[in-house]
């Protein structure tokens, strides 16, 4: 019965390594269909030290393609070593129970032996009137047959302590071997696991082969485990700085919009030569600009946004503004806007579950520097997400001046893994 459960939890585990290799196809598949991002090419300017900037970043994202390509050619490779090695240890592992069942086979065999000794010493001290095996040997020269069954019994005796001493031996190299594939299971599922898909995601599930313990029964922990990040979250979780935008997750926080847990990222897109956005004091717009930031966002749709909707339960863009704690002492440009639509930042840090109606002052006071900022933030970008089917519908966060705060206005993004 052990050896039918064993054989039962090995095919168990077995499969299960099957679908790991499967679910590894498919985040390899993913990162080929994701591929590295296509840089769009900026328009042409005059003058060579002008068109100077656009050469270098080609060589650059050039150089990030040859290195994402590289990634996925070792993805690739270390899913064909993960794809062979199941096989290999298969076969081990077969391999290894029919020498376990020849080993009890042989004890068996042993067994059956030492029970026909037992009975012809009974019988040889029976015929000679002895009490034990040796003084009948000596004592009864009369009884030749009492004799000789003594010496085929203490040679089969002798012959059995031998051969239990070789299925001990067996034993503990059937033990070495077992544990010897346990070592190798596990240093499968890290290969699986560096490839970016963990084994072994689904709660209450075992990964692996359970251990063989020395008893030789299967020991079936029960280790549930979280659900593994996806690729694109993997990459997200991670600082991202490129020609087009710099990119984080802002950490500790889970619930930055009341109502809406998952993660969030900052991400702030850069303006021409990939300088980073500001703008001029007392100032909502950078005019000259537009376009480079335009071309930013589409960069970061190809990159990152774009993706979201074939691996993301839910996400949501932000925009966000900043002004330093300076009154406004000229006024600038007239917004020619009345009443824009903001969520409100509580004393917490933390935004309400819903945008409210916010007045814009004439003259325009330096509270509502931010929220025009990203007003104009959100106008530059818009078309971009929109035409790409990333999102029609941006929310602008409030964000009081503050002493030292950069005059900018970036991205929060909101996603639901």
């Amino acid at each position: 019965q052990r050896l039918s459960d064993l054989t039962a939890e090995q095919d168990n585990a077995i499969g299960r390594q099957q679908e790991e290799i499967t679910q590894l196809r498919r985040t390899v598949k993913l990162l080929s269909d994701w591929g590295a991002p296509q840089p769009l090419p900026r328009p042409p300017v005059a003058g060579a030290e002008q068109q100077a900037v656009p050469i270098e970043r080609t060589r650059d994202l050039q150089a990030q393609l040859a290195q994402r390509t590289k990634l996925l050619h070792e993805a690739n490779a270390e899913l064909a070593q993960a794809i062979r090695e199941p096989a290999r240890l298969k076969a081990e592992n077969v391999r290894l129970i029919e020498e376990r069942d020849q080993a009890k086979a042989e004890l068996a065999t042993t067994g059956e032996e030492l029970t026909k000794a037992r009975a012809l010493i009974a019988r040889a001290i029976e015929r000679g009137g002895a009490q034990k095996p040796a003084p009948v040997a000596v004592t009864c020269p009369g009884n030749p047959k009492a004799v000789s069954d003594l010496e085929v019994a203490r040679a089969l005796l002798a012959e059995e302590k031998r051969e239990h001493e070789r299925a001990k031996v067996r034993a503990e190299e059937a033990r070495t071997k077992s544990a010897q594939l346990q070592r190798d299971l596990d240093k499968l599922r890290a290969q699986i696991d560096a490839t970016g898909t963990p084994t072994g995601t689904n709660p209450g599930k075992t990964t692996g082969n359970a251990p063989i313990n020395q008893t030789g029964s299967i020991d079936t922990p029960s280790r549930p485990t979280s659900p593994a990040p996806k690729p694109l979250q993997i990459l997200m979780d991670k600082r991202l700085d490129t020609d087009f935008y710099t990119a984080e997750p802002i950490p500790d926080e889970a619930e930055l919009v009341t109502g809406s847990k998952g993660r969030w990222y900052r991400i702030a897109v850069k303006a021409s030569g990939g300088k980073p956005l500001l703008f001029p004091d007392r100032e909502f717009e950078v005019k000259d600009a537009a376009q480079d930031v335009a071309m930013s966002a589409r960069q970061l749709v190809t990159d990152l946004l774009g993706q979201l909707g074939k691996t993301a339960k839910a996400h949501r863009v932000f925009v966000r503004g900043g002004a330093d704690g300076r009154p406004v002492l000229g006024g600038g440009e007239r917004p020619g806007i009345d009443t824009l639509q903001v969520y409100a930042r509580g004393l917490d840090g933390r935004y309400a579950p819903g945008p409210r109606p916010y007045r814009i002052s004439t003259p325009v006071r330096n509270a509502d520097l931010p929220i025009l900022r990203a007003n104009w933030l959100r106008g530059v970008i818009g078309p971009g997400l929109s035409a790409t089917g990333v999102t029609s519908n941006i929310a602008i966060l409030d964000n009081p001046p503050a002493p030292g705060a950069p005059r900018t206005a970036e991205i929060i993004l909101f996603v639901a893994w």
